[in-house]
């Protein structure tokens, strides 16, 4: 007996969602049981600490303080609560942010190209997704302003699809809540604006509908911020977070020379190396979006049976909300390029939210050739189709040659005892749960694997290095606090800890060999207990 088309059609979408799934899963779990033991660790290890601080209730910015947004505490104490020990605490929070980056990503490409496109284009994505060479899924900001910024968009494409406000209602809130993760997490809502501008001037609504609209998204987009705000203001930190991610922050980049007109292209080319075969599917694939408009005859898949319902002109999946979508993607991954190549330091993991858009793209070639035409439908009726499967997969070599390297590096590493995690060891063996600790210098692994407060919310003095003059404030008042109520810990490197004569720290190391005793050196740091 035949079975029917539509039920056909049910059985190939719950397989293919099935496979998809099958693909975020695998390459999510690669991603989480290897970049969390990577070497560059050491801003995860803070962000963790101090989401330590914040799940013992400790206040962002009066008690703990940093330049970065509340957004990244906030999640990682979520992750303290739920796992106090180990690694799992940064697993359980950027995990899940790997899979909305993931299945976000999934759902901007279906509402694009056909399913066959999607399951082609599943494993690919994933992998460019979660790569290690960029950091993906490591506990920084870049992974989870990539996971709102993705989501945001394909809640937009949904709305764009249903006029649905709850789609635009999502879109708001996911987009106003990647600023709180990072200070320049806006490139997917620019991205938006002008086509939701554009939609809302040539659609047929009426004027009462398109205020709806505008209110609505704008309301959203605020609403993050304005809760985060509130709860600032009532905690007392509203003022001292002001000044650490808005004023300081500014001469921070200042200080390291952040700017377009300072760019190191040799740096950055060799940060973006993996991608250069992406990048050229990208822009074949924006080109056959625009050759599908202008000549839709061209358009691969025009021979080909389809198996999907016909499109109209202007709904989404047809070729002129294909090349629309493009254009928003492409806008978003320049935005964001621009913003990491604007900002400080310009290092790999700085790319990591330009990522997805420009994976979506590399599937365009795709979706020009397969049209609405099921994969099966597809290679019946063009055998040959199957060589642009393999050539697609074949421009993402290089970043699976630097996945296998850095996995096998960072697997190795999982069964070794971080130095950190040595000096944890030490101090929790010498100050008692309630007693207090101090660390000179940058090592802030030595303050999470120890589980010890610090006695000053400047916990760490790397912003001196970093900032000059500008950040002096953070030792002075580090060092008053100390004097003020002296922790039971004091922990130093041996390069630090004999200063020359005339240092400006000298004093303050005198005074410390005054009250404190050397329990021992340990990986490279002198570990001191205060004298009672």
């Amino acid at each position: 007996m035949r079975i029917p088309l539509s039920v056909e059609r049910r059985r190939g979408g719950w397989s293919g969602c099935l496979f998809v799934a099958f693909c975020v899963a695998t390459f999510v779990a690669i991603n989480q049981i290897a970049v969390h033991w990577r070497d560059n660790n050491s801003d995860s290890h803070l962000f963790v600490y101090y989401g330590w601080r914040v799940a013992n209730g400790a206040v962002p910015y009066v008690d703990v303080w940093d330049n970065k947004p509340p957004g990244i505490w906030m999640i990682n104490a979520i992750g303290v609560m739920l796992a106090p020990n180990g690694r799992w605490s940064e697993v359980l929070v950027c995990a899940p942010a790997l899979i909305i980056s993931a299945l976000s990503a999934m759902a901007i490409l279906r509402a694009m190209a056909s399913s066959a496109v999607v399951y082609i284009m599943a494993a690919p994505v994933c992998l460019g997704l979660t790569t290690l060479w960029f950091e993906c899924g490591a506990d920084r900001t870049e992974t989870f302003v990539a996971a709102c910024e993705t989501a945001a968009v394909a809640a937009y494409f949904q709305w764009v699809a249903r006029r649905r406000h709850r789609w635009l209602i999502l879109c708001g809130v996911c987009a106003g809540l990647a600023p709180l993760f990072k200070q320049s997490g806006f490139a997917a809502i620019l991205a938006i604006l002008p086509h939701f501008v554009w939609r809302l001037r040539h659609g047929r609504r009426r004027r009462a509908a398109t205020l709806r609209s505008m209110v609505t998204i704008g309301a959203s987009y605020a609403a993050p911020l304005a809760v985060c705000a509130a709860w600032l203001a009532w905690r007392g930190a509203l003022e001292a977070a002001g000044f650490a991610v808005i004023t300081f922050n500014r001469a921070y980049f200042v200080a390291n020379e952040a700017g377009w007109g300072t760019i190191p292209w040799s740096k950055v080319t060799e940060a973006v190396e993996p991608l250069r075969f992406v990048y050229v599917l990208g822009v074949v694939g924006l080109m056959a979006m625009v050759v599908a408009v202008v000549q839709p005859s061209g358009e691969g898949a025009a021979d080909a049976p389809s198996t999907e319902p016909a499109r109209s002109s202007g709904s989404a999946s047809s070729p002129e909300f294909r090349l629309e979508a493009a254009v928003i993607l492409a806008s978003w991954h320049v935005l964001a390029m621009l913003i990491a190549l604007g900002g400080a330091g310009r290092l790999a993991y700085h790319f990591g939210p330009a990522l997805p858009p420009l994976l979506i793209l590399s599937a365009l070639p795709l979706t020009w050739l397969w049209g609405n035409s099921g994969l099966v439908e597809r290679l019946l009726a063009r055998p040959t189709s199957f060589l642009a499967i393999v050539a697609t997969w074949a421009c993402f070599w290089p970043l699976a040659a630097d996945q296998a390297e850095l996995f096998s590096r960072d697997w190795a590493q999982r069964g070794r005892i971080e130095p950190e995690e040595a000096q944890g060891e030490v101090v929790r063996a010498n100050a008692a749960p309630t007693d207090t600790m101090f660390v000179w210098g940058w090592s802030p692994g030595t303050y999470r694997f120890s589980k010890r407060a610090c006695p000053t919310r400047f916990a760490t003095n790397e912003k001196v290095g970093q900032v000059g003059a500008a950040a002096q404030f953070t030792i002075d008042d580090a060092i008053a606090d100390i004097e003020a109520a002296p922790p039971r810990i004091f922990v130093v490197s041996s390069r630090d800890w004999n200063p020359a004569p005339d240092a400006p720290r000298q004093p303050f190391f005198a005074w410390v060999a005054e009250r404190y005793e050397l329990l021992r050196e340990c990986e490279g740091m002198l570990i001191f207990r205060r004298r009672d």
